[in-house]
């Protein structure tokens, strides 16, 4: 394992996230569940053994209180988009190997998360559909360009098998479920 890892959590923000629940939830339910699964990502993280620093990026200056009391570093988005954050966020935070990891993932547990601490290169979870990438762990910051969207799990391995670095897909049942929809939202447990 590396002798210490970031850990960036983007965070889209508290009223702005899971807007394509806003047919099934309010906007205080939504702004609820946010926070929610952002601080119970925080509080795993930032239990992970080792020296891990943890950083919390988002263009909603309210996160920074709930980043900051649950032990984060907050870095403010000032771009547009999660992949422009992500490479915002990459060029401010140490030159470690670094875990994306997104707050929506309802069963995440540290045991999750630690494969993608002792990859060597460059380590690729997958959403449940096989389509999306859920974790994205790399050697540096940057050491490919981030493909979140559409068919980026495709797009991050293609990239991954260029880059040089030996690759890894991570698949946990932990870093597959992700919350994008209401089907998703029935499925998880204890909400609301």
């Amino acid at each position: 394992m590396a002798d210490s890892i970031n850990v960036v959590i983007p965070v889209k923000g508290l009223l702005n996230g899971k807007s394509r629940l806003a047919g099934v939830l309010t906007v205080d339910e939504r702004t609820a569940l946010n926070r929610r699964l952002m601080e119970r990502t925080v509080q795993i993280a930032v239990m992970l053994p080792g020296t891990i620093y943890v950083y919390v990026v988002s263009p909603d200056n309210a996160v920074e209180n709930i980043a900051r009391s649950g032990g984060a570093n907050f870095l403010i988005q000032t771009t547009d988009g999660l992949n422009t954050g992500l490479a915002q966020a990459a060029a401010q935070i140490s030159n470690d190997r670094t875990v994306y990891l997104p707050a929506d993932l309802p069963r995440l547990t540290g045991n999750d998360i630690h494969p993608h601490m002792v990859a060597d290169g460059i380590g690729i979870s997958p959403d449940s559909r096989g389509q999306g990438t859920n974790v994205l762990s790399l050697p540096t910051p940057a050491a490919i360009p981030f493909q979140f969207g559409t068919d980026s799990f495709r797009l991050h391995c293609a990239t991954a098998e260029k880059s040089g670095f030996c690759f890894h897909v991570i698949d946990r049942p932990g870093l597959a479920f992700d919350l994008d929809t209401e089907a998703d939202l029935r499925r998880m447990e204890g909400w609301p």
